[in-house]
């Protein structure tokens, strides 16, 4: 019989698994229409430059784990339970946009759904919740700057 504390950790893991391939796709996604919508490359062009950077989700890109493990969450209040939620949100979120045509960020997606299951678990203390509104703040703002800069363009 398998220990559930490793039953646990190997389902977290793939569904992490399963959130790195679903962010490269919404991602890469975003990638070709932001080359392709504006007429600046053609389809093929798009294609081959989203391919090129395919890779790079894979060997590159801590920084979202660096931010949350730096001190947006308790990270001893993080069970297998915060991850496994946390993933599904993320991954849910970012599948619904996807259908629906929304050009989102993953890595937002994954803040917000690693903040809400960490706040459900308790968390989320006072220093963390100042944190969080800092980068909760910079995620709406970016959002706006893209707006700005997609119709100035």
């Amino acid at each position: 019989m398998l220990d559930p504390a490793w039953s646990q950790s190997s389902q977290s893991s793939a569904l992490a698994l399963a959130s790195t391939l679903s962010t490269a796709f919404t991602t890469q996604a975003n990638s070709i229409a932001t080359v392709v919508s504006p007429a600046r490359a053609h389809a093929l062009q798009g294609v081959a430059w989203a391919a090129s950077q395919f890779r790079r989700g894979f060997t590159f890109g801590t920084a979202v784990a660096e931010t949350i493990g730096s001190g947006l969450i308790d990270v001893n209040q993080v069970d297998n339970l915060v991850i496994f939620s946390g993933l599904v949100g993320a991954i849910t979120w970012d599948l619904i946009t996807w259908r629906i045509g929304l050009p989102v960020s993953s890595s937002h997606a994954l803040i917000g759904g690693y903040a809400g299951a960490a706040h459900r678990q308790g968390g989320l203390r006072r220093p963390h919740r100042e944190r969080l509104v800092k980068t909760l703040s910079f995620i709406v703002i970016a959002r706006r700057l893209d707006l700005c800069w997609a119709r100035c363009s």
